[in-house]
């Protein structure tokens, strides 16, 4: 079957139908609402999620209110830190109409990120405090256990030519992070429609361990970099 059909496959498998629909009116803010006419370099400090589009108000908060409150807490402790939830392609139209997700990036230090994901994922759980467990695939493995009878998710979108680095040989990185998180880990293999990232989810029944989990991966690629130049900063679409 065509390659078009495959990556459709992986959107909806990874959670939705594509990356986003139209931008409502009321979710024009100043930080987060804008799209980019172009192509943009994705810089070491900025880490990028998806987050499904019913989610979306929950994510910013009336007004913006919980974006705010995340800026402020990293703003006290001497970071800056800036949340964005993109509503345009890459050439600047309307995302996919009928997609069910939209890419959330976080602009921060390693420190600024580990914080805002203590707002962040409670508002991304679409089901709340009756979560589902997530489905196995390539990848996956690691657990947990506690209290808690579903798993905590994010799911994190990372450049296609650094999924080595989370991977690592004979799947020794990935390996560790699991061993020291317990947490459930599954990169998929091809990309995210129209994009050159691939989505990576983890999940974890604690929220301190599914956040260390999201930093590790992240760190993980920016170990490559500092190694090698097979996972340099890319130039990929802001879908």
């Amino acid at each position: 079957r065509s390659k078009q059909w495959y990556q459709r496959r992986v959107a909806i498998t990874a959670g939705g139908r594509g990356f986003a629909q139209k931008r409502p009116a009321d979710y024009d803010y100043e930080d987060y609402g804008s799209g980019y006419s172009k192509k943009r370099k994705i810089m070491d400090d900025v880490y990028r999620f998806l987050v499904k589009e019913p989610l979306v108000r929950a994510v910013i908060g009336k007004g913006g209110e919980h974006i705010r409150a995340i800026k402020d807490e990293a703003k006290e402790a001497g970071l800056e830190t800036k949340v964005s939830i993109y509503a345009q392609g890459a050439n600047g139209a309307p995302l996919m109409e009928g997609a069910m997700d939209r890419v959330m990036s976080v602009q921060t230090t390693t420190d600024g990120l580990a914080m805002a994901l203590e707002h962040l994922v409670p508002s991304v759980q679409i089901f709340g405090q009756n979560r589902r467990g997530g489905r196995g695939g390539r990848g996956g493995g690691g657990g947990g256990g506690g209290e808690r009878q579903q798993k905590l998710e994010l799911r994190l979108l990372v450049p296609a030519h650094c999924c080595s680095a989370i991977i690592g040989k004979g799947g020794s990185i990935i390996k560790k992070i699991k061993e020291e998180t317990k947490s459930y880990i599954q990169v998929y293999t091809l990309p995210m429609p129209l994009s050159e990232e691939h989505c990576v989810r983890i999940q974890n029944f604690e929220q301190p361990d599914l956040i260390n989990t999201a930093v590790k991966v992240f760190e993980s690629i920016a170990d490559k970099k500092e190694k090698s130049t097979d996972c340099d900063s890319a130039l990929i679409p802001l879908l």
